[in-house]
């Protein structure tokens, strides 16, 4: 009995993510199912749950490579907004090129 409960699950959870699909599809885009993956908040949570693949950290912005010891890695957003800086945004995330360690340079 127990397994025709766990294989009712899947098949209901299947249908689940079906309808999900389908109703995001047609809200985003024209009812093209294919399309499902470009949508930006779904490519920019499967960039984030899959990882980028080019074997580079993943870490708060900072000014050197290692983190501050004092804990002021806030520092990089300073001088980032600073007069002379290059006022960095994040675009979207499945784009990401990243972010230099001197937003001054």
């Amino acid at each position: 009995m127990k397994a025709r409960n766990r294989n009712g699950a899947a098949i209901q959870a299947e249908r689940f993510v079906a309808a999900y699909q389908q109703a995001l599809s047609k809200a985003y885009c024209n009812g093209n199912s294919d399309g499902f993956d470009d949508i930006p908040f779904i490519g920019a949570f499967l960039q984030a749950a899959t990882g980028y693949g080019d074997n580079l950290p993943t870490h708060y912005p900072r000014l050197r490579e290692t983190p501050d010891p004092r804990g002021e890695n806030f520092r990089w957003f300073v001088a980032n907004k600073a007069s002379d800086g290059q006022k960095y945004v994040l675009g979207p995330l499945q784009d990401d090129p990243g972010l230099p360690y001197n937003p001054k340079r």
